[in-house]
């Protein structure tokens, strides 16, 4: 528990430094400042952090809900802008 205390810290004081753009295309970094920040408060313990491993990286629901959103606006947009497009070319001299 004493050293699960500073970890979680440590966790979230790198992770307010990346939006989640940054995190998802920067993840070297990130992993580089948590492990210096791990280490720099485990330090206290006479502990040494060797390796530090970033996975299973859960998104809050609600941020996935609006991925998901503005994906299904996005397509939605496509499929009228090649509709609208292929009625216009219904109109063309040769067409008709």
């Amino acid at each position: 528990m004493f050293i699960l205390t500073p970890g979680l810290a440590a966790l979230q004081v790198v992770c307010s430094k990346f939006d989640t753009t940054d995190f998802q295309s920067n993840r070297t970094e990130f992993t580089v400042q948590l492990k210096a920040k791990l280490q720099q408060r485990c330090d206290l313990f006479k502990c040494e952090i060797n390796d530090v491993q970033v996975n299973d990286i859960r998104r809050p629901s609600q941020y996935e809900a609006a991925i998901r959103e503005k994906q299904a606006a996005v397509e939605n947009i496509q499929v009228r802008f090649i509709s609208v497009n292929i009625d216009s070319l219904m109109y063309l001299p040769m067409f008709t």
